[in-house]
């Protein structure tokens, strides 16, 4: 991805540009200007970065997080960073739009984790939480790992049973899919260049 390339998630109601990306700062990291709806929300729930941190600094807007266990509302002019290691989620608290500048160091591939779990959560290969089923997910748990990781199940299991399942996806012809939101051209809801984020993207279940 490209400083001034867009996506978002039209479940959750999130919107990213890029400002920075992996690639232009040589994986140091990414930076974003990011932007949830009212109702928005972390798609998949509590979750957590095992190898990098993210820094949210709010513009406009409240924003709630729970960060192992303890919650705490940010609005205009505050920051938080989310250190690795620490289990967390988040949803727009107001009754607005907050907008945020959000980074994360070192970048990883954090890009393309999120392109593909949009784009799963965009064509309606998760639940309303945004949680996808259990082929699609283990394709984007074993490919992202290092990025990512979710509550449940329990890592043991997700250790254990993740690549076997990731495999039968794989060979159900699943992985044209994942391959097909890593390029902008052919992902659901993203625009390489675009320069602004859309006015309205969620589109409530029901």
């Amino acid at each position: 991805m490209r400083s001034g390339d867009v996506f978002w998630n039209p479940l959750t109601g999130e919107k990213a540009m890029v400002v920075e990306s992996g690639e232009e700062t040589g994986g140091a990291r990414v930076v974003a200007d990011f932007a949830v709806e009212e109702g928005g929300f972390v798609p998949g729930g509590e979750h957590v970065h095992d190898h990098c941190s993210e820094r949210f600094e709010v513009s406009a807007g409240r924003i709630a997080f729970v960060c192992d266990g303890e919650e705490r509302t940010l609005t205009a002019g505050e920051s938080l960073t989310v250190e690795p290691g620490t289990w967390h989620r988040w949803w727009n608290a107001g009754e607005s739009e907050v907008r945020i500048r959000a980074t994360v160091e070192p970048a990883l591939d954090i890009e393309a984790a999120l392109l593909v779990f949009w784009g799963l959560c965009a064509e309606g290969h998760t639940n309303d939480e945004g949680r996808p089923g259990p082929l699609f997910g283990a394709i984007l748990a074993t490919a992202y790992r290092r990025e990512l990781r979710f509550r449940p199940p329990p890592d043991a299991v997700q250790r254990l049973l993740f690549p076997p399942l990731a495999a039968v996806g794989r060979r159900r012809g699943l992985q044209a899919t994942i391959d097909r939101y890593l390029d902008l051209e052919t992902h659901p809801s993203a625009e390489a260049g675009r320069g602004s984020l859309p006015e309205k993207v969620m589109r409530r279940s029901g």
